[in-house]
């Protein structure tokens, strides 16, 4: 112990003797472990750090899939997720979900919020205790039980404040709910931006068809995934025998909970790994310029080394002493490299949308300083262990003559020299032709276009309590006055809705089927639908190839009509018009002309 702090308080010495050495090292490392701090704070958080519940390594997600429509990962209907629970034997618990934009009513102006709609038992199913009050409880989500809600720390926080909570009630979209518990602000489920929970009516009438549902299992101990999927396929058989109209296609998918929660993390899983090997190769830039560095310093301290060596120190014991040196250094960039990391994980984490289910947030904690310091050991070790050995050798009698300390760096040492700074450039290149590569593969993603003008739109996502527009007709009114006002603002000049925006992550799929058709030509296609507003089409700036756009003549009394797509158009009607043809669509109750 006595020696190593010797050798601390030497290495110590030395670098403060040489600041404008010890500055570009420190500088060169910080942006090399920075870099690298930060990156992994971003894969930390969306694919390493644990999920916030109990036992995570036992949690699934089960989808529905349909091998005719081509979806492994569909949502499930009431029916369909009863039937799961009674009939399988895999898991503890089986859960569900769906995620939602409920409306705060009883106050100066409604407020929209992130909401979960879940079964009573899915808070005890992860494992997670209220902050405050409890959970809900067995028959909470029934249509007989009274309406109860549990909030989120940061719900309560930013509402209520202080004061107590359990037992208030708030309403939500016209109906008075009872705060029964408060969620810690760590548990973000199903989205991280939720901050209220309300029971999902399981004993509602709901159909097979109408599928909705995300489920959420725990295995029991002992039981694989695998051996969890196939106890579904044999449900899924089952059901299909019992009710061929609604499962004829349908089965189950037992999926990994993490990658179930994120939508993006099949991009987030090989973009995380290019970003790691592209800042391991600007670390190992950073290593070679400080191993050059210190081989260039080297030829100054040879007389040095070779006195120390002929007052009777060992080999070893120089190297040892010159890797202190190195771990010291490496330390001093490691601390400069956690503010870089700091700054820069900062900025990223400004950038990712908030919808991106993610543990914790993207920042430097615990983890994250144990990666740094073991980051800071290993770069220590691959720039300093060459020159250390490199300067360990010194012949004695050469280091020792007058002048020998200018004498340069030798053939070996400038042999050693060169391979490095050869390794220094490629790597150099490799990284310039990645970034190269991305930069125009990042504007040639810019220069595609969409189909539709972004630049000037603005979007809002809007959810009407449906037990004040119950009908058709006071939905169609109010979406008419919507129109109508918004447009009528000074900053707006045009208005229109749509149900998904494009290029979203989830669509509407469904089954059409061209009538007057021949029997063998009539089987049902797949395709995805829009339901959208007139206006939407001149608002977008998607051109009109053919026909017409549809009017807010189009209503209930006119036939349904509908715009297709050239795409479309191209494979279902080539070489013919289609302008006129009838198509049945799914859950459209009218055939749909095509306009």
């Amino acid at each position: 112990m006595n020696q190593l702090l010797q050798d601390l308080r030497f290495a110590f010495r030395t670098l403060l003797k040489n600041p404008g050495f010890t500055v570009v090292a420190v500088l060169a490392l910080a942006l090399g472990i920075g870099a690298n701090a930060a990156i992994f704070s971003f894969v930390n958080a969306f694919l390493i750090r644990p999920l916030p519940f109990s036992q995570p390594e036992r949690l699934v997600h089960v989808w529905g899939t349909d091998t005719r429509k081509g979806y492994d990962q569909n949502r499930v209907s009431v029916p369909e997720f009863r039937d799961w629970s009674e009939r399988s034997r895999s898991f503890s618990a089986l859960g569900a979900f769906n995620y939602t934009g409920e409306t705060l009513t009883g106050q100066e102006a409604p407020e929209r919020i992130d909401a979960g709609r879940v079964s009573a038992n899915v808070f005890d199913l992860l494992g997670v205790e209220p902050l405050e009050g409890r959970a809900f409880l067995a028959g909470e989500d029934s249509v007989a039980s009274s309406p109860v809600a549990v909030i989120s720390q940061r719900f309560r926080n930013n509402r209520f404040g202080d004061e107590p909570v359990l037992g208030r009630e708030i309403e939500i979209n016209d109906t008075l709910y009872t705060i029964v518990g408060v969620m810690p602000d760590h548990f973000r489920f199903p989205l991280p931006t939720t901050q209220l929970w309300l029971p999902r009516l399981m004993d509602q009438e709901w159909p097979r068809e109408q599928r909705f549902l995300q489920v959420v299992g725990r295995l029991k101990e002992g039981v694989s995934r695998q051996q969890a999927q196939q106890e579904m396929d044999r449900i899924a058989a089952s059901l299909r025998e019992q009710f061929p109209q609604d499962h004829a296609d349908v089965g189950a998918n037992v999926a990994d909970l993490r990658s179930a929660l994120n939508f993006a993390h099949d991009i987030i899983q090989p973009m995380s790994g290019i970003l790691l090997a592209a800042v391991g190769f600007v670390l190992l830039i950073a290593c070679a310029n400080v191993a050059n560095l210190l081989l260039s310093r080297s030829s100054a301290r040879r007389r040095e080394i070779a006195l120390r060596s002929a007052l009777g120190a060992g080999r070893a014991r120089l190297v040892r002493q010159l890797l202190t040196e190195s771990v010291l250094l490496s330390l001093l960039g490691a601390l400069a490299g956690l503010a870089v990391g700091y700054l820069a994980s900062t900025a990223m984490a400004s950038y990712i949308p908030d919808e991106l289910y993610r543990v914790g947030s993207i920042g430097l904690d615990g983890s994250a300083f144990l990666y740094t310091l073991g980051l800071a050991l290993v770069t220590a070790l691959i720039f300093g262990t060459l020159p250390s050995l490199k300067l360990s050798r010194t012949n004695l009698v050469d280091s020792l003559k007058e002048g020998s300390a200018g004498s340069g760096l030798g053939r070996s040492s400038g042999r050693l020299h060169g391979w490095l700074v050869t390794a220094e450039i490629a790597m150099a290149i490799i990284l310039l032709v990645g970034a190269a590569l991305m930069v125009r593969s990042f504007l040639n993603l810019q220069s595609i276009n969409p189909g539709f003008e972004s630049g000037p739109v603005l979007t809002a996502t809007l959810q009407i309590p449906s037990n004040r527009y119950d009908t058709a007709d006071k939905r169609r009114a109010f979406q008419r006055r919507l129109i109508e006002e918004v447009a009528a603002s000074p900053q707006v000049s045009q208005a229109a809705t749509v149900n998904y925006l494009p290029l979203n992550h989830e669509t509407d799929g469904r089954e059409f089927t061209i009538l007057g058709r021949p029997a063998s030509d009539s089987s049902a296609r797949l395709t995805t639908a829009f339901t959208v507003s007139p206006g939407y089409f001149q608002l977008l700036e998607i051109p009109l190839l053919k026909g017409r756009l549809l009017q807010f003549s189009d209503d209930e009394n006119a036939p349904l009509a509908g715009v297709i797509s050239r795409t479309m158009a191209d494979q279902h009607w080539p070489g013919a018009d289609p302008l006129g043809a009838q198509i049945e669509v799914e859950y459209v109750p009218r055939p749909v002309t095509v306009v």
